[in-house]
């Protein structure tokens, strides 16, 4: 199966703190397990603008009683352009990324810079 997500994200902890994230991620799902085919997203922040390529990504939907329950994925992402000079020094970095669900709808996202 392919699926289509759209996602909005909010930064509430770490930097840019309050920034906001909208991206759509294509996957393709073989029983539980999802494998990235396309995605990428704008995170928009105060003073600056910065456009993500996601590279990589895998991840298991949790099942309870034959449903779905949760999900977990991990992956990369590569920076491909920002507006700011204070974030221009990221393009062409890449970091690593975590997604937990934590309820219908919600998730948790960690990244870490490589």
């Amino acid at each position: 199966m392919i699926a289509v997500y759209d996602v909005t994200c909010t930064v509430v902890e770490g930097s840019p703190q309050g920034g906001v994230y909208n991206g759509r991620s294509i996957v393709e799902w073989d029983n539980t397990h999802s494998s990235l085919i396309a995605g990428g997203g704008v995170m928009r922040s105060l003073g600056s603008i910065v456009v993500v390529q996601n590279i990589k990504e895998d991840g298991e939907a949790s099942l309870t009683a034959g449903k779905v329950t949760g999900f977990a994925s991990s992956g990369r992402s590569k920076i491909i352009w920002a507006s700011s000079s204070v974030v221009a020094a990221m393009v062409g970095k890449t970091f690593s990324h975590t997604t937990k669900s934590t309820g219908p709808g919600e998730f948790v996202v960690e990244s870490v810079g490589d």
